[in-house]
Formats: structure tokens, sequence, C-alpha cells
């Protein structure tokens, strides 16, 4: 379990973690202590933080960030934005750290990642039809699996590609990879390799590797402080998991982009990672146990309450009046709920989240 936050006002950043980190190694993943906070400038007030996986491609982050604390040196920019685009540019053209052997793997294993999705969906279909309708044949196990992969190519298909790689077609993707795609369809499928064409396959792996849904031992990182033309702090976070094709797999995760100023946001609280301690302290109130509460009461609202009623309004009205009386009370359920989950947020915000905020807002 990995717990960050960042506590920003209009005088400073504060940037705190706890030192457990995972490695992913060829027998996997492996937990340990290490630090996770470092400054990314020697000479300007800018530091960087990491949560998820501790090294990127096989290189622990704290030697990544040393070498571009060596190379940027003096140096400083106007923006926290502009350092996050610096470092991440570092990261993508560093041939020694990264070379094409270690990106082929990469591409391996994000492979490898997709078609165990697909495995995981096709044992618990399979496992739901012997439950309902008895022993399946092979047969209709591969259909099944037909199925999985056309709807899964479909969901893809939805997905924004990846910034870096939204100009790079399957076909071009292919064309470089092509090998090490096929080589995880046969490791990962076995006997299913020939239900779906090996074309079809591939061009699945490849929306797989392009589109921002799947992700393999994926690194966060925070960057925190003071551009140089900023007089208050600002942050931004980004998630990274490998390099292909000499581009970097990164998005931003723009709801935790935070930029105080002097006459909008005057302080945030950020947590990053497992953030459930955080929100249960921000919030006074556990995540789990707000959806179970205002789930359940969405059921009651719209479903639990009409059904109840249902045979009492059968004694005094027709099917049509019934189901019309019905219909108006599932409506109201809807509203009901809806006003609940906002009257407890609001309850949240304000007796919780917005006076914690308000004392950061006054910290030294």
């Amino acid at each position: 379990m990995t717990a960050e936050i960042a506590v920003l006002n209009r005088n400073a950043v504060a940037l705190a973690a706890d030192s457990a980190v995972t490695l992913q190694l060829p027998e996997g993943p492996k937990i340990y202590q290490a630090n996770k906070l470092f400054t990314l400038s020697k000479f300007r007030p800018v530091g960087i933080m990491i949560y998820g996986s501790a090294d990127f491609m096989g290189i622990p982050w704290e030697t990544i960030i040393k070498r571009y604390r060596a190379k940027l040196g003096i140096r400083g920019f106007q923006t926290i934005q502009d350092y996050a685009k610096d470092f991440l540019a570092f990261i993508e053209t560093h041939k020694t750290f990264f070379p094409k052997e270690r990106q082929n793997s990469s591409c391996y294993e994000l492979t490898q990642v997709w078609l165990h999705r697909l495995k995981v969906r096709l044992r618990k279909t399979v496992e739901l039809s012997i439950k309902t309708t008895g022993p399946v044949s092979e047969q209709t196990v591969r259909q099944m699996f037909r199925d999985i992969v056309r709807e899964d190519i479909a969901h893809l298909r939805k997905h924004k590609p990846l910034p870096r790689f939204s100009k790079v077609s399957t076909g071009t993707l292919l064309r470089k990879y092509r090998k090490a795609i096929r080589q995880a369809i046969k490791d990962g499928l076995q006997n299913l390799v020939g239900a779906v064409s090996m074309n079809r396959l591939e061009e699945g792996c490849a929306l797989a590797i392009l589109r921002d849904l799947y992700w393999y031992g994926e690194s966060g990182i925070v960057i925190a402080g003071f551009g140089d033309g900023e007089f208050c702090p600002s942050l931004c976070c980004h998630t990274l998991d490998s390099i292909l094709g000499g581009r970097l797999r990164v998005l931003e995760n723009r709801e935790k982009r935070s930029r105080i100023s002097s006459i909008g946001t005057s302080a945030s609280v950020i947590a990053f990672a497992q953030s459930e301690m955080v929100s249960l302290f921000m919030n006074g109130i556990d995540d789990d146990y707000a959806d179970y509460v205002t789930a359940f009461a969405a059921r009651s609202f719209v479903e639990g309450y009409p059904d109840t009623i249902s045979s009492i309004l059968d004694k005094y009205l027709n099917k049509t009046q019934k189901d019309a009386v019905l219909e108006k009370v599932r409506e109201i359920g809807k509203q009901l709920s809806s006003k609940l989950n906002q009257n407890v947020q609001q309850y949240a915000r304000f007796m919780h989240s917005d006076p914690i905020v308000e004392i950061v807002n006054h910290l030294p």
C-alpha cells in the first residue's frame, strides 16, 4: 500500500509519502523500502514524488532523476508544467537507459496484459454459462472468445489514443513490433490461437498499446514547486509505463493538476495512489461506505419502495393507472436519490474539506 499527499498554499508546497515501493521483477512484484521524494533541481524549489512502480523499464527512478538533475544543472523553467515536459522528454530520448531491445520487451509485456484480460473475461463467461446452462463445448468456448475479442476491440476504439501516439496507426506499430506481438499471442493464448484470426488479434494488441486504457507496471510522477515565472506553487501528475518506438506511453492526470494563485485557488490538499485515508480525513466519511449508502438509498427509492406499494395499488387501481403511478414514483425516487447524493457531498465539503483547506490556506 502506497499513500502520498501534496499540500499547497500560496507560500509553499509540501509533499509526503510512505517508504513502501514495488519493483517489477521477472519472478513477480517485490515490495521493499525506498525513497520516493527527490529534488528535481539542486538550484530551484522543485520536487518530484514517485508512486506505483519504483522503476521505469527496469531502471530505478532514483537513478533516472539523479541523471536528469545533473543534466538540468542551473537551468530553470517558467512553470512547473515546463519542468514536467522537459523531464518527460529526457526520459523519452534516453537511448542508453531504454534501448530498442528493452522497448521490444515492453511491447511483449503490454500485449500480454491485454491477452490476460481477455482470458479472465473468457473464464468468467464460461463459469457463468456452466452454472446457468451446464457443460460448454470447445466450439462454444471459442465462439465466446471471438465475441469477447470483438467487443473489446470495439471498446478500445472508443478510447482516445495516448497523446504521443495520436498520429501512430495500428499498421505503423505492427510493422515495427509484429514479431514481439505475435510471440506474445502464441505464448499467451496457446490453445486459443486460431479461435480468432491472427490479423484480428494483432489489431487488438496494437490498439491496446496505443490507447489510454491498459497499463503495465506503471508509475505515477508528481512534480511540484515554483517555476521561475510562478509566484505561487503549482503541481502536475503523470502516469507512464514504457517507451515504444521512441515514444513515451504517458498520460497527465488533469484532475490532480493544481495551480495556486492570488485571486483563484488559495490552497489544495491532493492524495495520490492509495487515497482512502486522506479521503476519510478530508470528507469525514469512508468513500466505500458513502458509495454503499447512496447506492442502497437509490435502490430503495427507485426499486424497493415502488415494488412494495405495487401489490397495495392492485386493490385500488387498474393496470394502466398503477403503471402510471409507479412510473411517477420511480421518477421521484431518482430525484430523491440524486438529491441525497448531492447533499452528502455538500455536507462533506462544507463541514470537513472546506475548513481543512481554509486552515491550510493560512499556514505559514
